[in-house]
């Protein structure tokens, strides 16, 4: 029986990449812009909080990446695409904290950033509304009906604001529409695809446990 995994689509405008390309195989080299709570493990993994409460982490990458191009009075949006693995370990199962999110912006410093329900993005207020351009994919576990979130445990598409532009119960499909939900919570090791194509203007978000051997259903 082949799996398929949750894929998100949303027609997407706003971003572009260059002929930027890297690959990590843990991140002791990477170089990153940590700041928060973030911290490297000496194994090369890199842990954004820890289990005390309210806590922000951040992790960028050191060199701005463009993300647009123009010629000839038109600008687009350039193809890019980037895959990773993550996990949600919380102290006590079930009880972990709001989530995390995949980010571009324009500024590795950013304002205002706001812990919980905010994820860690900026924000000068209290609002859903963020304080700089930013393209956001969350992986939320905790639900916020002020936020609009479909459920506790969703994957969504953000465009500068934390009320999702589009969103997904956090799952994949089998060949049947069977649906086999993914706890964030659980600990499992999670890999995630995040693709925009440029000539269709679609971004594609596929999450599936690590525990697969092969990325279904491409």
């Amino acid at each position: 029986m082949k799996a398929f995994c949750l894929c998100l689509s949303l027609l997407f405008l706003g971003f572009v990449s260059s002929d930027t390309s890297f690959v990590y195989n843990g991140f002791l080299k990477a170089d990153l812009s940590l700041d928060g709570a973030s911290q490297l493990r000496s194994n090369g993994i890199l842990s954004l909080t820890n289990d005390s409460v309210r806590l922000i982490g951040h992790a960028f990458y050191p060199s701005p990446i463009h993300f647009k191009r123009s010629k000839d009075h038109r600008s687009w949006v350039v193809t890019f695409s980037t895959n990773f693995v993550f996990s949600m370990a919380p102290k006590y199962p079930g009880l972990g904290g709001h989530g995390l999110a995949f980010v571009l912006l324009s500024t590795k410093a950013p304002m205002g950033c706001l812990p919980n329900q905010y994820l860690g993005l900026p924000n000068v207020t209290s609002n859903a509304d963020f304080s700089t351009r930013v393209l956001a994919v969350e992986f939320d576990a905790v639900q916020n009906l002020e936020l609009m979130d479909i459920n506790d445990n969703h994957v969504g598409i953000d465009i500068s604001s934390l009320i999702s532009n589009v969103s997904k119960p956090a799952a994949y499909y089998f060949t049947n529409n069977s649906n086999n939900s993914i706890a964030f919570k659980s600990g499992d090791p999670i890999q995630a695809w995040i693709e925009y194509n440029s000539q269709e203007q679609l971004m594609n978000v596929t999450i599936f446990l690590l525990a697969f051997p092969s990325r279904f259903g491409h």
